[in-house]
């Protein structure tokens, strides 16, 4: 999916969503190496709804320059809720 959305550099706005809990992996599968990472320029609001260990892997392949809202409801109930507007970045 990450790679898939490597064509999408006007992306604005992505809101991911997974009701089934993941699968425990194939330990084999385990040292495959990650594809290269992607950027997402254009990326400012980004929603996320499922489980953390989907998060995480899409979170290790993805640079978003401009992300300054960020909303994560992970299956535990666990709710975070960020907004990085009023976030300065000192030169």
């Amino acid at each position: 999916m990450v790679t898939s959305l490597s064509m999408l550099t006007r992306l604005q706005n992505l809101s991911l969503a997974f009701q089934s809990p993941r699968l425990w992996a194939n330990p084999v599968s385990l040292l495959v190496p990650l594809p290269a990472r992607i950027v997402l320029p254009a990326l400012a609001l980004f929603r996320y709804k499922g489980n953390s260990e989907y998060l995480e892997d899409f979170l290790a392949r993805v640079d978003t320059p401009l992300l300054d809202n960020i909303t994560i409801s992970l299956s535990t109930q666990l709710q975070c809720k960020a907004d990085f507007s009023d976030l300065s970045v000192g030169v």
